[in-house]
């Protein structure tokens, strides 16, 4: 069980989903305060306070925990670590979301996070606690019964998001502290609708995805007339 003080910006929902699905263990912490610092002023030519401080509040807070990531459909560990060595590396803390797979999430010194392969990936939360609350929606949609799944093209997702952004379907509402760029949580009573672009835009040729739970037949064959096509999970 998660016992590490998260931060007041997360939701007391995903203060739960911590508490209840994540556990704490050590891990190599690196670099941290004046030895890093050192090393930015040596590498990059300057200091950068602001990562040396985003790291000791990320590692603070989520070091070391792991859980069942529905974003990332894996157990994941988070390890944020900032070890610079190449001055034409960007400045990053790397390792912040560790998966099974090549894939995973890094943090930019503005809080960004930067999720995908190494080399070739997109900012898609505008923070760390962004991530945590999508995690903490799937986890909470796991209780709806599973519904169906789209494949769209791009331009239909950007459709559909308009739409249940238009508000009035079902009491779909946007989660906006769960969104990210190509990620987005339409949640309303018994009811819940995810839809990603995330992979397609790594370019890992997954079309984007349109996710539905909930009891309601009435749901899924509104979204679906939305996004035009059919398909099952």
């Amino acid at each position: 069980m998660h016992r590490a003080g998260a931060p007041a910006a997360l939701s007391d929902r995903a203060r739960a989903f911590l508490d209840r699905r994540a556990v704490r263990a050590e891990f190599d912490r690196g670099l941290t305060g004046d030895r890093l610092r050192e090393r930015i002023a040596r590498v990059h030519g300057e200091p950068d306070e602001r990562i040396v401080r985003l790291l000791d509040r990320l590692q603070a807070a989520y070091g070391g925990l792991r859980y069942p990531s529905g974003y990332f459909a894996t157990p994941v560990e988070v390890t944020p670590v900032c070890e610079p060595e190449d001055p034409d590396d960007p400045l990053e803390i790397l390792y912040a979301v560790r998966t099974a797979s090549p894939l995973g999430a890094s943090v930019h010194p503005d809080g960004g996070v930067e999720v995908g392969l190494d080399g070739a990936g997109v900012v898609e939360f505008p923070s760390f606690e962004a991530l945590i609350e999508c995690e903490a929606t799937f986890d909470e949609v796991a209780r709806l019964p599973v519904g169906r799944r789209w494949h769209v093209e791009p331009a239909v997702l950007r459709r559909v998001v308009g739409e249940l952004d238009a508000g009035g379907l079902f009491g779909l509402r946007r989660r906006v502290a769960a969104c990210g760029r190509g990620a987005h949580w339409f949640v309303g009573p018994g009811a819940a609708v995810f839809l990603r672009s995330t992979w397609w835009d790594l370019g890992l040729g997954v079309p984007p995805t349109v996710d539905v739970w909930g009891g309601s037949a009435e749901v899924a064959g509104a979204v679906e007339r939305l996004a035009g096509g059919g398909g099952t999970r």
